[in-house]
């Protein structure tokens, strides 16, 4: 082969090279850039290798992963490469891409030190503080950016509205979108839709509807989601006027899965599993897809309803559908199980979770250790307790009052004041559950703790926690009901003679 053929070859295979490394940075892949990188070294010229290690960055940025693109920067400045402005833009957007709005903020300022900050730069960071519902912080950055003679645009102004609407709610995000129009920018789909979700997240569903009609008028056409916007908005607190939205457009624009699962929400809420049955099966019958939102209300509803068998074989259905459930609804049904003293059942549901390749979270395992409790297998909710904490997952003041109760509910006061000491040294404050708990072992001991319940409900008041009726009730089974009558009378406690 001639020498103008190998260098031929040799761009060419360059070229495919660096479309492979561009490819897997696109769809933010960083272990197949790395893969591809680590071949490109020791092929691309020398003039070529800032594109390489730029690339690579970009993969970082569309992964969102903020460390390794810090870390890669700081590889890039050791290997002598170039530090560009385009390069800071990647690690702010990695940053913005998680709603780390501080940290892309700091990189921007780092970025306005060396080189001329761009719209690209500035947007990023309005978008980190629309993610994080920052609405000071994208003002800020807003009036920077004009500071800076930098020219927001229609992308600008929608991370400006979007900060509004899940920070502070439709009405501020409307305003922002008025200062849009003032600034000579005709606001898009995007706008209305932003400041649509805005009220439609908070149930406001006047004014949803409203704004979709402005969305008309500034001829404008709402597409599906503005539509489904509304009837979520509607579904908040009433259901059959969301039905009544949907009926409107059924006719107009074909439902999605997001649709109907809206409507299915809607009913589930509220507690009338029927009808969301109803719409599950409207759903079906329409050739939609239900997704595991879709299964997941349904499970949630016959879970706050008390009826776990029913949550699971939704849960079956929703396996044979070949979805993947969440957190969320193992937890529904663990606690449906708890709820009606069936500990096993929610132990098992609570070990369900790994086999179905879900991990645990802190209220699964406080679920599953309150079902213990009131089944008063204290040994059991030990073990859960001590697994959760191997599992690396950090107990919260639920869990510990859970664990507390475990104890208390065989008499144990000593283990369950341990677990509240526990609980105030990884610095959280018992609350009123924790100390019913205390007060709960004096009532179960074999022994009567008269002495010890009186304390302990007197420390209660003293850190400024005002009993519930629970509270009460427990008090009058350690002390007896004419022991309470006179230590509340004594302490000036209002109570109902019957409790």
């Amino acid at each position: 082969m001639t020498q103008p053929l190998l260098r031929s070859h040799g761009r060419q295979q360059l070229k495919v090279m660096l479309d492979r490394l561009n490819s897997a940075a696109s769809r933010g892949d960083v272990e197949q850039s790395l893969v591809v990188f680590q071949d490109l070294l020791t092929v691309a010229p020398h003039d070529r290798r800032p594109v390489v290690w730029n690339t690579v960055l970009k993969s970082y940025a569309n992964a969102a992963d903020i460390s390794g693109a810090e870390t890669w920067l700081t590889r890039m400045k050791s290997a002598s490469v170039r530090i560009n402005g385009k390069a800071l833009g990647k690690v702010i957007k990695a940053a913005a891409q998680t709603g780390q709005a501080q940290r892309a903020e700091a990189w921007l300022q780092e970025a306005r030190a060396t080189f001329a900050a761009d719209t690209a730069h500035f947007g990023a960071v309005l978008h980190a503080c629309a993610m994080a519902g920052d609405s000071s912080g994208a003002t800020r950055q807003l009036a920077r950016m004009v500071a800076a003679e930098v020219t927001p645009d229609n992308r600008a102004y929608n991370s400006l509205i979007a900060s509004y609407a899940r920070g502070v709610g439709g009405a501020p995000a409307a305003q922002q979108l008025e200062s849009m129009r003032a600034s000579r920018l005709q606001p898009d789909a995007i706008s209305f839709n932003t400041v649509i979700g805005g009220f439609a997240t908070r149930g406001e569903a006047t004014q949803a509807a409203y704004w979709l009609q402005e969305m008309v008028q500034s001829q404008l056409t709402p597409d599906l989601s503005s539509h489904t916007l509304v009837i979520s908005a509607f579904a908040h607190r009433d259901p059959a006027a969301a039905s009544l939205w949907f009926e409107r457009i059924a006719g107009l624009l074909t439902p999605d899965a997001g649709t109907f699962t809206t409507m299915v929400s809607a009913f589930a809420k509220v507690g009338d599993v029927p009808r969301a049955v109803l719409w599950l099966a409207s759903m079906l019958s329409a050739r939609v897809d239900p997704s595991t939102a879709s299964y997941s209300a349904l499970i949630n509803a016959c879970a706050v309803d008390r009826d776990p068998g029913t949550a699971v074989v939704w849960l079956d259905t929703m396996l044979n559908m070949c979805l993947q459930p969440d957190e969320f609804s193992l937890t529904s049904i663990i606690s449906a199980f708890a709820k009606l003293g069936r500990a096993r059942d929610a132990c098992h549901w609570l070990d369900m979770m790994s086999t179905l390749g879900l991990c645990p979270t802190v209220a699964s395992f406080t679920t599953a250790i309150s079902a213990c409790g009131r089944s008063g297998d204290s040994r059991k909710a030990a073990r859960l307790f001590l697994e959760m904490q191997q599992a690396c997952i950090r107990p919260d003041g639920h869990a510990y009052s859970a664990l507390a109760g475990a104890y208390a509910s065989v008499g144990d006061l000593d283990a369950a004041r341990r677990t509240v000491g526990e609980m105030e040294r990884a610095g959280w404050k018992p609350n009123v559950v924790g100390w019913t708990a205390l007060i709960g072992a004096c009532a179960a001991s074999r022994t009567k703790r008269w002495a010890e319940a009186t304390d302990l409900f007197r420390e209660m008041l003293q850190r400024c926690l005002s009993p519930n009726e629970m509270t009460l009730k427990t008090l009058a089974r350690a002390l007896g009901r004419e022991r309470r009558q006179v230590l509340l009378e004594e302490l000036s406690i209002a109570h109902k003679g019957h409790l």
